[in-house]
């Protein structure tokens, strides 16, 4: 697959799994730019490959993001 494990975060990841958006190592991933996804995403690559059942070339990740605080504030915003 090519990934990587790490005991601990560091600046250097380039992906964050969370069960929920939520905790300090959610804020810290988003602070340093990290995709945070959900497991379900390590799933789905194990299964389709980086690209994901669609083969996107800049991979899948959208997809399995979890929300951001600036997310949430829009998706707010919209619903008014």
């Amino acid at each position: 697959m090519g990934a990587d494990y790490t005991e601990s975060m560091k600046p250097i990841n380039t992906h964050l799994i969370c069960r929920e958006a939520k905790g300090a190592k959610y804020e810290k991933g988003l602070e340093w730019g990290l995709k945070v996804v959900s497991i379900d995403w390590l799933y789905h690559i194990m299964q389709y490959g980086f690209g994901g059942v669609t083969n996107a070339e800049n991979g899948c990740e959208e997809k399995f993001s979890l929300p951001t605080k600036f997310a949430a504030i829009s998706e707010f915003k919209e619903d008014k």
